[in-house]
């Protein structure tokens, strides 16, 4: 949801304004988004769509060795959270982190946090480890995960993609160069978009791959290229097989089996699907939430004049940062899908003027840059 937010708090010296949803602006910041990102990383491609095998992850290495968690000794992390500075607030509970969190995503056993020179480390019950590197620009640095699953993902300083898996402690490329004379894919990556469990999506100058990291199988996504400069084709989220798609100034989720669902409203290229598929939160100054199975909109929030969706905790309740007026508190909801009804989980500050920069929330990306 970062986008919306970004927009709001580089206004904040002139005046913050709540106006009404403007489609094209949002569409126009994610095709921006789209084209730094795919300029940053490079232009190499995949030369052909064939499925290959590559070399398999492997072990974590790092400052702090391999350091794979069970799951029934994982952290708690299906609760509202935030970090300020170098602590995770989760809940009731406060993580030390040691390093300064510039952005982060959960796991369902733990956290993968940036911070900022691009330092990836991972945090579980056994500790803090150094995992990789990314890029410290904020324009460019993104992490993704599978909240329910134990899997993250993020693109090293070179632009490869890797994937850590929490519970094993392994890491590494899905795909190596090495692997074969059609085994390129992850030169040219343009974008990382998501995990959904030990599946990956990214971009190359062909369109959409996904891999089955777990092997290094990689292949052409059966559904509308991404076109850079455009958001035709850019993967919003991935859940149980579920993919929300940009698709001409809207928004379609690819269904398994069946036939795409275009939702009535909405746009651009932010958005987070349930932990079912069921339900997307996209990216808004206001709660947009739609049935995926007909693409209708779920009231919800009530009386906020800013009030944005980014995650799901798990299948029907979604968290919001939101303001009542200009000079209200910020704070973080819990609602609840269907039923519509709110309540408040946090509070990150007085106000939007008083916001102080240091705040991340699990969206994989900073706030502000």
């Amino acid at each position: 949801m970062t986008e919306t937010l970004k927009q709001l708090l580089h206004d904040q010296a002139d005046d913050v304004r709540f106006d009404a949803v403007d489609v094209d602006t949002l569409v126009r910041a994610g095709q921006r988004r789209v084209r730094r990102r795919g300029l940053a990383v490079g232009a190499g491609a995949l030369a052909t769509a064939a499925v290959v095998s590559g070399v398999g992850l492997t072990q974590l290495g790092g400052d702090g060795g391999a350091t794979g968690v069970d799951a029934a000794d994982g952290l708690t992390t299906a609760s509202v959270s935030y970090a300020r500075g170098t602590v995770i607030h989760a809940g009731s509970d406060t993580l030390e982190v040691g390093h300064p969190v510039r952005a982060y995503v959960r796991t369902s056993i733990g956290y993968v946090v940036a911070d900022p020179d691009g330092t990836v480390w991972s945090v579980t019950s056994a500790g803090t480890t150094r995992v990789g590197s990314t890029d410290p620009d904020p324009d460019r640095m993104r992490l993704v995960s599978d909240t329910d699953g134990t899997v993250a993902g993020w693109l090293d300083t070179d632009g490869h993609p890797v994937f850590l898996d929490q519970a094993s402690g392994e890491s590494g490329f899905p795909l190596g160069e090495e692997s074969g004379e059609d085994g390129a894919g992850v030169q040219g990556v343009r974008e990382l978009y998501a995990v959904d469990a030990t599946t990956a999506y990214w971009s190359d100058a062909g369109g959409v791959i996904r891999a089955e990291i777990s092997t290094g199988q990689v292949e052409r996504f059966d559904g509308p290229p991404a076109v850079e400069g455009t958001d035709d084709g850019y993967v919003i989220d991935v859940e149980v097989g579920h993919v929300a798609q940009a698709r001409n100034f809207g928004t379609e989720i690819v269904v398994p089996g069946g036939d795409p669902v275009r939702l009535l409203e909405g746009g651009g290229t932010q958005g987070d699907l349930s932990h079912d598929g069921r339900w997307l939160a996209q990216d808004a100054d206001e709660a947009m939430v739609f049935d995926t199975s007909d693409g209708s909109r779920v009231p919800l929030a009530g009386d906020y004049a800013f009030a944005a969706a980014f995650e799901w905790l798990d299948d029907s309740r979604v968290v919001l940062i939101a303001q009542r007026s200009q000079a209200a508190p910020v704070q973080l909801l819990t609602c609840t899908v269907p039923a519509g009804t709110c309540e408040v989980s946090a509070e990150l500050a007085p106000s939007f003027a008083d916001f102080d920069g240091d705040i991340a929330l699990p969206v994989g990306e900073p706030l502000e840059d």
